[in-house]
């Protein structure tokens, strides 16, 4: 019989993976424009980082909101969460998953409502400035909300090569 806990898992899982890795471009993109790899001396080249950091933070919040949606057919945690209550039989493994997504909700809900609501899904005409937001503040919670479900710490490298593997859960301290 097929395990039902990967078919609820396996999206939850890419979803972090996704969120792990934008957040890594967009440290990876500050850094070479530190050390000088990336060509931000010429107007294009700033405006090239302007539009690149500005849709890459657009996608985190997106991945990160998308993770908290409540809709009954939406891939989120709280889905996930739904589904996995008859499999899991450890009642303090449900609590702290529980308590993990109550924590994540409450570190997305201003960027949320700074970010998507009023400037990336809707166009607001009384926006005010989007917040700036760290994402190590609902990263590490989304990690551990996937370890929960999961039931295990799971592995997120990205591979560019046979020598450029990047562990995201350590380069991001997650």
């Amino acid at each position: 019989m097929k395990d039902q806990s990967n078919d609820i898992i396996d999206p939850i899982y890419s979803a972090v993976w996704h969120l792990l890795m934008l957040v890594f471009v967009s440290r990876l993109m500050d850094r070479e424009v530190k050390n000088g790899g990336i060509e931000a001396t010429s107007r294009e080249g700033i405006w090239a980082l302007i539009q690149g950091n500005t849709a890459i933070s657009e996608s985190i919040v997106m991945t990160a909101c998308r993770l908290d949606d409540d809709g009954k057919n939406d891939w989120s945690f709280r889905l996930a969460q739904k589904k996995m209550n008859g499999l899991i039989k450890d009642q303090g493994r449900i609590k702290r998953i529980n308590l993990l997504i109550k924590q994540y909700r409450a570190a997305i809900n201003e960027i949320k409502v700074s970010w998507r609501n009023e400037r990336i899904s809707h166009r607001s005409t009384e926006a005010t400035a989007p917040i700036p937001f760290n994402p190590s503040d609902f990263l590490k919670l989304a990690v551990q909300i996937a370890d929960e479900l999961r039931g295990s710490e799971m592995s997120y490298t990205l591979s560019l090569g046979k020598y450029e593997k990047h562990d995201l859960r350590k380069e991001l301290g997650v």
